[in-house]
Parts: structure tokens; sequence; C-alpha cells
């Protein structure tokens, strides 16, 4: 009767144990961040705009396909999945401790049929073991599998969306080196023609050796510019392939391939909405504050080891000369046991200090990925104000020259004259891109510098 009324007792302790060790999480406010009410730039109101999938907007064939195969195929992305697996399976295992464990065992032997007695012996058991909640860390436990697991999710997505900013940033920059290059080789080429002229004009004795050797160093720098540029363009496309989850150069047949020139899309308003909505947003900045949740609840999880931990066991058995007998005898026994830890050296409270330490620890990385973000934006903003000013500076000086325009590199045939008559290639250099000598007669407006230079060759004949 006593042993029932035990038993009894410890069950109601069960079930009214029903708080946990360890402090309870909340996640930090806008405020207590630091965060401010608005941004210094941009436009405010609510950012919905849907751009999951922003490099489709360049229209870019190329782009669209590079992005798609790094997202299936980045190995980045790929550690990012199987560490979320892991914290899955994580998860798994901590919940696990909520229910009862069971095993089972069986022996038999058999002596030696010469030896004397000869005799069977067989037996078999089963045995189940609880651990009850009594203070919660097991349920802290699973609180923070829960939580890592929520930030792995997070970082997954950061770092997808990192891999497929980063292809199309390497993208835009080997069009780039592309175009540089282009223009390098044209700007090689007049100065090839420069140095040609200036040798002749050298040998009739119209100019000094100096320019024929200025004209040989402007065409020495550019020459070697390009072999840099080359190599630069080589090392974004091995980038690019390596980003898509490829050996390097395993991609330079598609990254060469003719596609046009895609498509910019057209400057906008940009809805910036409040600061506070990085919190929701960005997968960064939830993934940092997940960390800080699973941290808080490892606190209570160490905590709960100070204090007494309750499991309930159970067993049956049975054992018999034969194996046909061996179920006609059961022995069963419950045992409640219940443990506390007296001296561990300060091992156990240390722990707690750790973890507590571990927790401050992710409120500081939560709170400078916060600020990090918010640098971002406005760093964002400051980019593209800035290039809206110099686009419309472009534009305002076109309105001001005039200059109907060559593509840019192309010279008309009478500034090669110019550049070996007068002497005056910064101004070809300078002025590449504008109207020929027909650009009067197309009823379009010539470059005022070049027309200014090119009647002083007329009038020197």
């Amino acid at each position: 009767m006593s042993a029932s009324r035990s038993m009894a007792a410890m069950m109601a302790l069960c079930s009214v144990a029903a708080c946990a060790a360890g402090p309870n999480y909340r996640a930090p406010t806008a405020v207590s961040l630091g965060v401010a009410d608005s941004f210094t730039g941009g436009q405010q109101g609510v950012a919905d705009e849907d751009l999951a999938t922003w490099w489709t907007l360049f229209q870019d064939p190329i782009l669209t396909a590079l992005v798609a195969q790094a997202l299936d195929d980045n190995l980045d992305i790929a550690q990012a999945s199987a560490r979320l697996a892991q914290s899955r399976e994580g998860l798994d295992q901590a919940r696990s401790g909520f229910f009862p464990s069971l095993s089972t065992a069986g022996s038999g032997r058999q002596t030696d049929p010469s030896e004397t007695p000869d005799f069977e012996t067989y037996a078999n058991s089963a045995d189940a073991r609880w651990v009850v909640d009594l203070f919660g860390g097991l349920r802290r436990n699973a609180e923070a599998s829960r939580a890592s697991l929520a930030a792995a999710g997070f970082t997954l997505e950061d770092v997808r969306i990192t891999v497929a900013a980063e292809v199309a940033r390497n993208y835009v920059d080997l069009r780039a080196l592309r175009l540089r290059i282009a223009i390098a080789r044209q700007a090689l080429s007049v100065q090839s023609d420069n140095l040609e002229i200036a040798s002749f004009r050298a040998d009739a004795g119209l100019v000094s050796a100096l320019d024929v050797e200025q004209a040989r160093a402007q065409r020495a720098t550019t020459a070697s510019s390009i072999a840099s540029l080359e190599r630069a363009e080589a090392a974004v496309r091995f980038r690019i392939a390596v980003l898509a989850g490829r050996a390097p150069g395993s991609l330079d047949e598609m990254l060469t391939r003719e596609n046009g020139e895609g498509h910019v899309p057209a400057s906008r308003s940009t809805v910036v909405g409040a600061p506070a909505d990085l919190l929701r947003r960005r997968p960064d900045v939830r993934s940092a504050e997940r960390g800080l949740a699973a941290a808080t609840a490892r606190i209570g999880v160490a905590e709960a080891q100070l204090y007494p931990s309750l499991a309930l066991s159970g067993r049956i058995e049975s054992s018999a000369s034969s194996f046909d007998a061996l179920n006609d005898t059961l022995t069963q026994s419950v045992l409640a046991s219940l443990t506390q830890p007296i001296f561990e050296g300060g091992r156990l409270r240390s722990v707690v200090r750790q973890r507590r330490a571990a927790a401050e620890e992710a409120l500081a990385f939560y709170r400078l990925t916060v600020l990090r973000a918010l640098e971002d934006v406005e760093n964002a903003q400051a980019g593209i104000e800035a290039a809206r000013a110099r686009e419309a500076a472009r534009r305002s000086g076109r309105r001001v020259t005039g200059c109907s325009g060559h593509r840019e590199g192309e010279l008309p045939k009478w500034a090669h004259r110019l550049s070996a008559t007068v002497g005056d290639r910064t101004l070809v250099a300078h002025c590449g891109g504008c109207a020929d000598r027909g650009a009067g007669r197309r009823g379009e407006r010539p470059c005022p510098t070049l027309s200014g230079a090119r009647g002083r060759l007329d009038a020197g004949g």
C-alpha cells in the first residue's frame, strides 16, 4: 500500500511540474536594437514588390540559365542544405527524449553433453525506462533544436540569395570587361596608326623623336592594359563556373555565346519600407534571431541539470531449464529513482555560466547583423541616388555638347590626320565618340571641340 502511495505521489509531482528551468525567450524589439523609424533615403512605404527572381528583369537568357544552374548545383547551397537536414534530425532526436525507451534481451546456455550433469538454461527480459521532464530540461532542448532548425532554414535561403547575386554580379563584370577589352583594342589600333604616322613625320624631320617615343609609350601602356583585362576576364569566367558547381573553364562555350545586349530595367522609385521590416524580411537577420532563441533555450537545458532527475523503469523477465517452459514463470519489477547531483566540482554551474555567455554572444551577433542590414540598405540607397545623379549629369552634358556620336572607340577618318598633324592625341581619345564631318549634312550637331580643332587643321592646310 505504501508503495502505491509513493507511486501516486510521484505521478502527481510529474503532472504539476509545468515550469521549465532557464529564462523564457522573448525576441528583442526594434527599439531595443536601436532601429530607427525610417531610412535616411528612399521612398518610404510598404515594400511589397516580388523580387524573388529579380535577375529575370534583365531579360538575358544566359544570365537566367546561369543563376538557375547555380541554384541547383552550387556547393555552398549543398552544404547549407546538408546542415538543414542535420538540424531536422537533431530536432527528431530531441523529441525522442519525451518518450520511454524499450529494450529486450534473451540468452540461452547448454552444457557440453560429455559433462556431468548435463543441463540447459534459457532467459529473456524486457526493460522500459522513462525520464520524467520535471524541470523542463527536455522541453528546453527541444525548443533549442526547433530554433536551430529554423535558423538553418533561413541560412539556406540567405545562401541562395547570395549565390544568385554573386552570379549576376560576376556576369555583369564579365560583360563589362569584354566591352573594355574591345574598346582597348580599338584604342590600340588607333595608337598603332599614331605611332606609324609619328615615325613617318620624324623621318621627314617634322617632329622630334620625343613624339615618337610618347606614341610608342602610349601604345605599350594600352597593350599591357589589354593583357591585364584579359586576365581579369578569365578569372571572372572561372568564378562563374565554380559558382555554378562546375570546374573552371567548363562554361566558356556558354559564356562566349552571343545573345544580344540584354535589357537594363528602367529606373524607378525604390520603396524600401521601414527599417523594422528588415527584421521580418531578411533571412540573415531572421537566422541570427533564431540563433539567439536557441542559445537562450540552452541555458535552461544546463540549469535543469542542477535539479533532481526522476526516472521510472520497469522490467519483466523469465528463466527456465527448457525453451518451452520459458514463459511459464514471469518476474515483474517497477522502480522509481530520484537522482540529485551533490558535488561536481563546480562543473554544472560553470556550464550554466558558459551557456549564458553564449547567449550574450548570440545577442551581440544578432544586433550586429541588424546594423549591417541597415547599413546595406543605406549604402544601396546612396548608390542608387549617386547613379541617378551621374545619369542626369551625363544626359545634361549630351544636351550641352550636342554630339550625335560615333560608337565608343570608333573614330572619324579625319581624326587620325588630326592626331598626326596637330599632335592632339588626347583630344582624339576624349572625343572618339563624336560626329564626323558629315554630321552637319545629316542635320546633327557636330562636336564643338573637334570642330574647332578640325577648323585649325583646315586653316593650317
